[in-house]
């Protein structure tokens, strides 16, 4: 009895001396060689359906690992068409799943600069091959890759290019015959697959549950991740021959991840879901349909002077090759409501309409200024946008009515149109209105708008123009009276002028107060020109002509001035003077230096002066002027027939008064 056990197991020890030798002969011989050349050709063929063409071969025994060129598959295409797959080289790992069986996969997979070619043609047919007579699902059997890397790919469809790579580990494909059905039941899952596409690129855990017939295959249940962003999917792919795929489709990405996938600073802190479905005939890709329901929260936007912050939108979807279709859209941001549809035609026209509501003043003037408008009122009315791809800008055109508030109100009518091609707005015929200014509006902003104003109030204004990118503090003050401006915008937005007439009441310009002040314009950023000016303060008349320079604070000054009937008394106290003058001032003078340091020269004419208690008839000069200087020349003082000819100067700060005279007809 114990001479049976040593000679059983010396048996086996021989056997497995044997099947060792068997398995190194075996991966060794031409045999194995011509096998694995024939699994790949065979495998394709009956996966695919495509006729197989493979170049060089070689198959090193030691590491198990065969290398290709020249890999060709050949679809429905016509001779002088690409094929459908071209592949440079590929680099296949194997594993002997058993060495009796003769049975073997694949442990890694290296594929280099592939070539899709996928062809639609005008009836609607593609090269995709018919799928084998024989259903594949009788040759399928687990699969394991252990790691597969394909670099430098290119998919063309219908002529549209897309460069792709995917570099993954751990596809794992199961799969088990159910007796009780005679269905198979599987699973198939990736670790770690690496999608790449025009510089983006995001790792995916895959995985899916699925039970597969002869012509069949259902998907009980199938995840997608990455991050945190997950999309759920379950369904089936009906007849295997003209597959078509149905899936219900649930997508999931937490605040920030939109972000991060999508590589737009857009939705930083946005989220984003979508549920619906997906229909796609595998052989006619593009007839594909998705349909169903997106939510996006924590949208930002940001351009120019333009600040959106947590905006919202729900819409329904339905996407195609021909392009999206967006119906029942709410979108929400600045406490404001949009509730229209959008289009985007063959994914490059995009077309939105709808109805804004109950867009607060204070939030569309944050849009486009830190200075908070100090009106109440809401804005509402239909909107419609246009836009191109790879045409900058979008063209907006709105019928907004804006009601008044219940403190400090501002109510009117916006009709707005604007051309991003011609950088113009259309304003056609719009107003606004505050309790203190209303500023009426028709034409073309960036071309040529006419503009009627009246305001009494310079808070008004300076709110208007700080929106409008206007940030130059006016230096004009009103007591009791108003401005009044009608004219023209002309030029474009980035550097529109005023010409106009310009008007002011009871008003005071750098600590000088006047009762009136008119004149015809020409502003812009830089400059206003006055001319035909017409000014009043009590008796004294002014009229000339003048252009102030930027900045507007303390603004250059040049031109011409005429003084008539102007009191001697009000021109001391606009230069310092605190000696009592009286007498009646005329005179022509030419004007430089700022606002606030004025220089004059010129000729003066005083009627009836009187100065330090001393009344004459008249007294004429030539001056110059400024604040720490008087000069007077070519002078003469008359009271009857006496005469007084002089010239000198006067240094206020020094209190320094120089002159020469010569006297004559002078009685004592």
């Amino acid at each position: 009895m114990r001479l049976f056990w040593k000679r059983l197991l010396a048996c086996i020890a021989l056997m497995l001396l044997v099947a060792m030798f068997g398995a190194y002969t075996l991966v060794r011989s031409g045999w194995f060689r011509e096998r694995v050349r024939t699994w790949i050709l065979t495998s394709i063929h009956q996966a695919t359906g495509a006729q197989a063409e493979l170049g060089s071969f070689s198959f090193d025994p030691n590491s198990l690992t065969v290398k290709t060129s020249g890999l060709v598959l050949h679809g429905n295409e016509a001779k002088e068409e690409p094929p459908l797959l071209s592949v440079e080289s590929a680099t296949l790992g194997l594993r002997v799943l058993s060495v009796l069986k003769r049975e073997f996969d694949l442990d890694s997979l290296h594929v280099l600069r592939p070539s899709v070619n996928v062809i639609l043609r005008a009836d609607g047919t593609t090269n995709l091959p018919k799928l084998s007579e024989r259903p594949f699902t009788e040759d399928l059997m687990k699969l394991r890759i252990g790691r597969y890397d394909i670099d430098d790919g290119v998919f063309d469809y219908a002529g549209r290019s897309v460069p792709f790579q995917a570099h993954g580990e751990g596809l794992a494909v199961r799969m088990a015959l159910d007796p009780r059905t005679g269905f198979y039941r599987g699973n198939i899952t990736a670790t770690s697959l690496r999608l790449a596409q025009a510089n983006w690129m995001e790792a995916i855990s895959a995985r899916a549950a699925f039970t597969l017939t002869a012509n069949r295959l259902e998907i009980n249940s199938g995840e997608l991740g990455s991050g945190a962003a997950q999309v759920t999917f379950q369904g089936s792919i009906e007849d295997m021959r003209e597959p078509l795929a149905k899936l219900a489709i649930r997508a999931t990405l937490p605040r920030g991840e939109a972000s991060r996938i999508l590589r737009t600073q857009l939705c930083t802190q946005a989220a984003a879901n979508f549920e619906g479905t997906l229909a796609v005939p595998l052989l006619a890709l593009s007839q594909f349909k998705l349909d169903g329901k997106a939510v996006l929260s924590g949208l930002d936007w940001e351009q120019g002077r333009i600040h959106i912050r947590n905006g919202s939108v729900d819409s329904n979807l339905a996407i195609d090759i021909d392009g999206i279709q967006a119906t029942s859209i709410v979108a929400r941001a600045l406490d404001a409501t949009f509730r229209g549809r959008a289009s985007i035609k063959s994914y490059s026209a995009l077309h939105a309409e709808g109805n804004l509501s109950n867009l607060d003043v204070h939030s569309a003037g944050a849009m486009f200024s830190d200075r908070q408008f100090p009106w109440s009122g809401t804005l509402a009315g239909p909107v419609t946008i246009d836009a191109q791809k790879d045409v900058e800008g979008a063209s907006v055109r709105a019928d907004l009515t804006v009601t008044p508030g219940a403190s400090n109100p501002i109510d009117g009518h916006i009709a707005l149109s604007y051309d991003p091609g011609a950088g113009t707005f259309d304003l056609g015929s719009s107003y606004l209105a505050t309790a203190a200014s209303r500023i009426d509006v028709s034409g073309l902003l960036g071309t040529n708008m006419r503009v009627a104003l009246r305001s009494t109030s310079m808070e008004d204004l300076q709110t208007a123009l700080d929106a409008a990118g206007w940030h130059e503090t006016i230096p004009l003050k009103l007591r009791k009276g108003a401005v009044t401006a009608n004219g023209s915008i002309l030029g474009s937005l980035d550097a529109p002028r005023f010409r106009g007439n310009i008007s002011a009441t009871s008003a005071t310009l750098q600590n000088h107060d006047f009762d009136r002040f008119a004149a015809e314009v020409e502003a812009s950023g830089a400059s206003v020109a006055l001319q035909r000016i017409d000014a009043a303060v009590g008796e004294a008349r002014a009229s000339g002509n003048l252009t102030l320079n930027a900045p507007f604070e303390n603004p250059g000054i040049a031109g011409d001035i005429v003084l008539r009937s102007t009191p001697a008394a009000l021109l001391a106290q606009a230069a310092g003077w605190s000696e009592p003058i009286s007498g009646v001032v005329g005179a022509t003078l030419h004007l430089e230096g700022t606002l606030q340091h004025p220089q004059a020269s010129g000729s003066v004419d005083v009627s009836s002066p009187t100065f330090l208690g001393e009344k004459l008839d008249r007294i004429r000069a030539t001056i110059r002027a400024s604040e720490n200087l008087y000069e007077a020349s070519n002078g003469e003082a008359s009271d009857g027939p006496a005469r007084v000819l002089f010239s000198g100067s006067y240094a206020p700060a020094a209190s320094e008064l120089r002159f020469d005279t010569t006297i004559s007809g002078l009685t004592l």
